[in-house]
């Protein structure tokens, strides 16, 4: 079951990944020879690893959405079966 909680922590753990990649980029362009060659093989490495926190995040919105939707069909079922008892009262 996913929880906002979960949401959240991805959502940092994909910021502060990102902020990663943004210093290492700025090292990248002041770098030279090996040490260029290096942090772009690093950053390489850094957005495949990106790409797989935005994929966490997006399962764990999802799954979030679904046990909502889950949430708001157990309502409603009780609300009709509420409504079903109250009009058989009536009768």
């Amino acid at each position: 079951m996913a929880t906002p909680r979960k949401v959240t922590k991805a959502a940092e753990k994909l910021e502060k990944h990102s902020s990663e990649m943004q210093d290492t980029a700025k090292k990248w362009q002041a770098a030279a020879g090996k040490d260029k060659q290096k942090l772009l093989d690093q950053l390489k490495k850094m957005t495949s690893e990106k790409r797989d926190l935005e994929s966490q995040l997006q399962r764990a919105i999802a799954d979030l959405d679904k046990d909502t939707e889950l949430q708001i069909d157990e309502v409603r079922r009780l609300i009709r079966n509420i409504i079903r008892e109250e009009i058989k009262k009536r009768k």
